[in-house]
């Protein structure tokens, strides 16, 4: 094969050097025949020019001669001697007829004729009243010119010029229609123009000649009706010829270097390939076996897609590790949880289970951090193993008759999680290729690793956000994503059901018994819908309601529900041997009729609610707008909630946030309603009839700038409660800068607490960042139980997370709370604050030092108090404002 290889490359390179010679003679013929062709122009261009010279100076000698007519013609004494009196006596001829005129002004033949171009004087070469030769054909060319005109003639085979002017007087207005006399000029033009023509050319031979001679170039000079008078000859200089002669040898030579080095260089370039084709052999092996990998690769991530396991994701890994590198045996190794040693989670031999120690493996572990891929000769390391090198590896593998060992690391999150291993009975040469599928298997393991361990915590989060705890029941937000089209394409009723003395059981058994019962219920409630509708919908509500979407005619589901209610009002509930009974309170809401969204239909499903519990002996009421005596008891209590506001019936009391060593840091602020009849009432008696009836507002503007008011007096750092309704005002953030001016308090001193629903909107996450500049932080309250996401949490401009306290309570049933280890450790890993809200024992507390959240919340610590009892645990003198009124606005 290399023969046949080697034969063909020979062959190529000697058909390139064919090709490359004969591009060379058609590149020398082509610019050749380009610098012919450009001499020949050149040459051209030559001639061109010396026949516009020829051309110009016969311009330039007939302007001439015309010029110095005009000077003699138009004479005030000529005219009077020649047109007034009619004769000039010899001297005045003599002196401007005579030799003056010949030697000066090159005036072969000078003369004066009258108006019918006869003669009266002539003076030829500087001699008065001498007649030319031959004067018939002078006296036949003047009858030809025109008595103020000028022309070319051909006179006894001499080219001459001449040139007539009447003779006038140098005023104008004394011009004659017609001069009876003219002055007549005449020279020989030929001599001049060649004279011209040799100094403003290279040309050393030039004259005339009434016939063009051969070899020469020629012009013919013609007359003013275009006939040829005579030729101007002269041997054209052929600059581009000349200079072409002198640069064809210099040219010629440097092309046959060129193509001679060519011929060198091809003959090289052979020779060298003949040498590298092993190389290129080798490396369309690797090519080869690279492909191959990428194929593998591939595979293995498309089987990752399907594949839910880690065991028999990894198990196909190695099988094809195996087969892609020929290695006898494949292994991979995980580290266990106590970090002290490391497990085969997958093999093609017998060693699945085995572990080897991490303390003994030093030695592997530092190569590995300088070496991707660490190569160990099994057979020949007695020396590192006296040198602590990786004795219980060595040993593992030599009993496994491992001769040769390619060791690779896993990295997950930037540490070391385990090790890949490729192993040969036999001495083998490992190539580059083996190497690269190595670490690159590694990286797929490592792939795997991080994205099973985030698939597995986005599992978790997804339960514990849209699931109950307790009862195992989905959440609102669990209808909100799987059936987004529920409310709007079907019809049906949303029943909220509020159940009636669980809080008995909590009170006397503890909420454990509580939430048992509550269990219970939902499960017999379940068995029953099911029993009823298949295609009913349970769902978990706060404070201890359920949900029921169940489709059908109104008259059916009423039935439904009044059996419904019987029977679970008739069952008795056992706890420690004790026996309660339940009542069910119901409010109904249609849809699409009555909302197409789950917060809607539950709002008018509350309101129907509220009409059942005001009025005695009624069970269930359906959403409607004339539910009386509920809207009477709404609008009463939404007055009496106007005139608290306006009244300033409203106080802060203040939760203290206490660190892991149980140092006061901050606190939250709470709003609580001193009412003159009901005495203090918490915000579950006015908060959400607040948000209904957007009162919301201007309490929540007095209790921000209440809250402003006590942070100029101390530097503690408080928590507000901002509502939707005020985050989406549009003047909002203007009012935050306003207040930091006006109470000139730092801005660090002041969070804003914001539920998680508005970070949905883009309009309230620009607010968010713009408060965000002002130095005021954001936190994020009830983190979990809304719209959580990883994938969005990242993008939020939040500072820190609230953690509710439902979350917290997972450790009553168990001993761990993983969700929250999750939301803290994300917490920290995003750079975000945080608080654990609703810490209520002292196993709760504990867990959450161990997991080091920032602030902890809740009745273990300390309860809301008055700004006077939460200002003397600062050990600071209680402030009190001069005036308790705050401003509502600027």
């Amino acid at each position: 094969m290399n023969n046949t290889l080697q034969t063909q490359l020979s062959r190529q390179y000697s058909h390139t050097l064919v090709w490359i010679l004969v591009l060379f003679a058609l590149c020398f013929f082509l610019i050749g025949l380009s610098v012919w062709g450009a001499a020949k122009a050149v040459d051209k261009e030559d001639i061109h020019h010396t026949e516009a010279t020829i051309i110009e100076s016969l311009r330039q000698e007939k302007s001439l001669l015309e010029a110095q007519l005009r000077d003699y013609a138009i004479w005030d004494e000529a005219y009077q001697l020649w047109v007034v009196d009619g004769f000039a006596n010899d001297d005045w001829i003599s002196s401007n007829f005579g030799l003056s005129l010949y030697e000066n002004l090159d005036i072969a033949w000078s003369a004066i004729t009258d108006q019918n171009r006869k003669l009266l004087l002539s003076s030829y070469e500087g001699i008065p009243t001498r007649i030319p030769p031959d004067i018939e054909a002078f006296q036949e060319k003047l009858y030809q010119l025109d008595q103020n005109a000028s022309g070319l003639f051909l006179i006894n085979n001499e080219l001459w010029l001449l040139g007539s002017h009447p003779v006038q007087p140098e005023n104008e207005h004394q011009l004659p229609k017609v001069s009876p006399r003219a002055f007549v000029f005449g020279k020989r033009i030929a001599n001049s123009v060649i004279r011209v023509l040799k100094i403003h050319t290279d040309t050393a031979q030039a004259f005339a000649s009434p016939q063009p001679i051969q070899d020469m170039a020629s012009f013919a000079v013609r007359d003013q009706l275009g006939q040829t008078l005579s030729y101007i000859n002269w041997n054209p200089a052929h600059p581009g010829t000349a200079l072409l002669h002198r640069l064809m040898p210099d040219v010629t030579a440097l092309l046959l270097i060129l193509t001679l080095a060519t011929y060198l260089l091809i003959r090289r370039i052979m020779r060298q390939g003949r040498h590298s084709l092993s190389e290129m052999q080798a490396l369309a092996r690797t090519r080869q076996d690279l492909g191959q990998q990428q194929i593998a690769l591939q595979k293995l991530r498309q089987q990752f897609q399907g594949q839910h396991t880690q065991e028999g994701f990894l198990q196909e890994l190695i099988m094809e590790a195996g087969h892609l590198t020929s290695a006898d045996i494949t292994s991979v190794w995980l580290l266990d949880a106590s970090g002290e040693h490391l497990t085969c989670q997958a093999s093609n031999a017998s060693m699945k289970g085995s572990q080897l120690l991490m303390k003994e493996m030093s030695a592997t572990l530092n190569q590995l951090q300088q070496r991707p891929v660490t190569l160990i000769e099994i057979p020949h390391t007695r020396h590192l193993i006296q040198e602590n090198h990786s004795q219980s590896l060595i040993g593992f593998f030599q009993d496994h008759k491992v001769s040769s060992l390619l060791v690779t690391a896993i990295y997950l999150g930037g540490e070391l999680r385990g090790i890949l291993t490729l192993g040969s009975q036999h001495a083998r040469n490992w190539s580059d290729s083996d190497h690269y599928a190595c670490s690159a298997f590694a990286g797929v393991v490592a792939q795997f690793g991080e994205s099973f361990q985030r698939q597995t915590m986005e599992e978790d989060l997804y339960q514990q956000t849209h699931f109950d705890d307790i009862t195992g029941l989905p959440r609102l937000t669990y209808i909100e994503d799987e059936y987004p089209d529920l409310l709007s394409e079907k019809q049906g009723f949303l029943v909220v059901l509020r159940i009636q003395g669980l809080h008995i059981i909590n009170e006397l058994h503890g909420f454990d018994s509580g939430n048992d019962i509550f269990r219970q219920f939902s499960q017999c409630l379940m068995q029953k819908l099911e029993a009823w509708s298949p295609e009913g919908l349970l769902v978990r509500l706060p404070a201890n309601r359920l949900g029921l979407f169940i489709e059908g005619e109104e008259s059916r589901i009423t039935g439904f529900l009044e059996q419904l209610i019987r029977q679970l009002e008739s069952k008795h509930w056992v706890v420690q041997r004790k026996s309660y009974t339940l009542k069910l309170q119901m409010g109904l809401s249609r849809y699409p009729e009555d909302g197409q969204d789950p917060e809607t239909l539950q709002h008018r499903a509350k309101l129907a609610l509220q009409h059942v519990r005001s009025t005695p002996g009624l069970s269930y009421a359906v959403y409607s707008q004339d539910v009386s005596t509920g809207l009477k008891a709404r609008n009463e209590a939404i007055s009496d909630l106007e005139r608290g506001i306006k009244n300033e019936e409203f106080e802060l009391f203040f939760q203290p946030q206490f660190n892991c060593d149980r140092k006061l840091i901050s606190a939250e602020a709470l709003v609580r309603w001193r009412h003159p009849e009901r005495g203090l009432l918490s915000p579950a008696h006015f908060i959400e009839l607040a948000e209904e009836t957007e009162l919301i507002l201007p309490l929540g503007r007095w209790i921000l700038h209440r809250a402003c008011q006590l942070l100029q007096w101390h530097t503690i750092r408080l928590s507000v409660n901002i509502s939707v309704l005020q985050m989406k005002q549009k003047d909002f953030v203007e009012e935050i800068a306003t207040l930091l001016q006006r109470y000139q308090f730092s801005p660090d001193q002041l969070t804003l607490e914001v539920v998680e629903s508005l970070m949905m909107d883009q309009e309230v996450k620009g607010k968010l960042s713009q408060i965000r500049e002002l130095g005021v932080e954001i936190s994020l309250d009830d983190f979990g139980t809304g719209y959580s996401s990883l994938s969005y949490l990242q993008d939020l401009p939040v500072d820190e997370l609230k953690v509710d306290q439902s979350f917290i309570q997972a450790l009553e049933h168990h001993e761990d709370a993983p969700l929250v280890r999750t939301i803290i450790a994300m917490a920290h890993t995003l750079n975000m604050r945080v608080v654990v809200e609703g810490v209520e024992t002292d196993e709760q507390f504990n867990f959450v030092s161990e997991q080091k959240a920032e602030l902890i919340q809740g009745y273990l610590l300390a309860k809301p108090e008055p700004w006077d009892h939460f200002v003397g645990r600062l050990n600071l003198p209680t402030v009190k404002p001069n005036s308790k009124r705050v401003p509502t606005s600027d």
